[in-house]
């Protein structure tokens, strides 16, 4: 038989002819160290096979009759192993069928039904059939008043990036998030290995200490963060600070882009703060009809984070960079807020707004229907 057959070690140096010589002389002798001498003798090598290595070979002849590594395929052995093949054409197709009948039940309950392990319907799944898990996404439900607000919205928005070329860049899409201090805690990485049962437990706040921030998203980049605060401690957003927190977001732009003050957009939800009577005159005197909101002419939809550019990228881009930091107080989560924010580069904003005027046309061809399952 050819050396290059393959043989049953994690060692795939030896030949063939080295394993057979010591199983054989390991059987007439019955002692490890005379099968090394033999082999010394004859083989006249370098190093010879340890005691573990002629054991896994005595092990696996008195198992299978044989030396040879079973598990490998070759022209005589179609299949992987010596065992029967559970992973059959019928199997295969009993599955495939079984999950276009129910495909949200779990992997243990169809393991069970079709009476295999829950391995190899794992395997069927993902190496046989391609298949691969979703999680089902949740959503606030859309009424028919909801969708055809939406398909209105991005309607009017779209004409409106295609009649005027720097629209895009003069827009400015704001919204807030709550940053939880705890926001990351994961109850399955709390596992204790051991004999008896902890008395540990992790401690968590009933009231989580959070901060509250505002930003605003542009093709030229983003303005903030902006903390909804008073003497250092987070607050609720009335309509009072929310104007408060305008007024810092436009010394800001003020700041950066004095020219362009006369032309600037500015979008923000329906939020009460955002649609008080204080917050909508200041918007008017600021920004004139430049506004996306309720009860303006570019009525902002209800029920639309999907749209949103700070919902749909910022909020959680950020949430995923500033957890990993681990802060461990409040002024280390704003740090941390602050520092990451700024890290983000423009040309990143500008594909988010492209993003965001992808997002209106797929609104319109699903009828103003969710879209994050599909984007």
């Amino acid at each position: 038989m050819a050396e290059t057959t393959p043989v049953n070690t994690s060692m795939p140096n030896w030949k063939l002819e080295y394993c057979i010589f010591c199983v054989e002389f390991y059987f007439k002798h019955g002692s490890f160290t005379t099968v090394n001498e033999l082999f010394h003798a004859k083989f006249e090598a370098a190093s010879s096979p340890c005691k573990s290595v002629i054991q896994s070979w005595v092990s696996h002849f008195r198992a299978y009759g044989t030396v040879l590594n079973l598990n490998t395929k070759d022209s005589k052995r179609p299949t992987h192993s010596g065992r029967p093949r559970k992973r059959t054409a019928e199997v295969i197709d009993d599955v495939r069928e079984a999950v276009g009948n129910s495909p949200k039940r779990s992997i243990q309950k169809r393991s069970q039904s079709l009476g295999i392990t829950p391995t190899t319907l794992w395997r069927v799944l993902k190496q046989d059939l391609s298949f691969s898990p979703y999680r089902i996404q949740t959503g606030q439900k859309l009424s028919n008043v909801d969708k055809v607000k939406r398909v209105a919205m991005a309607e009017k928005l779209v004409a409106k990036v295609e009649s005027c070329d720097s629209f895009l860049g003069l827009l400015f899409t704001s919204d807030e998030a709550h940053f939880d201090l705890d926001g990351r805690v994961n109850s399955k990485n709390n596992v204790f290995w051991g004999t008896q049962k902890p008395s540990e437990i992790v401690q968590k706040p009933l009231h989580s200490e959070r901060c509250t921030v505002c930003a605003a998203i542009g093709a030229r980049g983003i303005i903030g963060p902006i903390f909804i605060e008073e003497n250092g401690r987070n607050v609720t957003v009335t309509k009072e600070r929310y104007v408060k927190m305008l007024n810092e977001f436009w010394k800001e732009v003020e700041s950066l882009y004095p020219s362009l003050l006369p032309k600037l957009w500015f979008q923000q939800d329906g939020a009460p703060a955002h649609t008080s009577l204080i917050a909508r005159e200041w918007l008017k005197n600021h920004f004139g009809t430049r506004i996306i909101s309720r009860l303006t002419p570019f009525e902002w939809a209800p029920h639309s984070p999907d749209l949103s550019p700070p919902d749909f990228y910022l909020w959680g881009y950020l949430k995923d960079k500033v957890y990993a930091n681990k802060p461990q107080s409040i002024r280390e989560l704003k740090i941390s807020i602050k520092n990451e924010m700024g890290k983000i580069p423009k040309s990143v904003c500008m594909d988010v707004m492209k993003n965001f005027v992808k997002r209106l046309r797929k609104c319109m061809e699903v009828n103003g229907g969710h879209l994050e399952h599909m984007l």
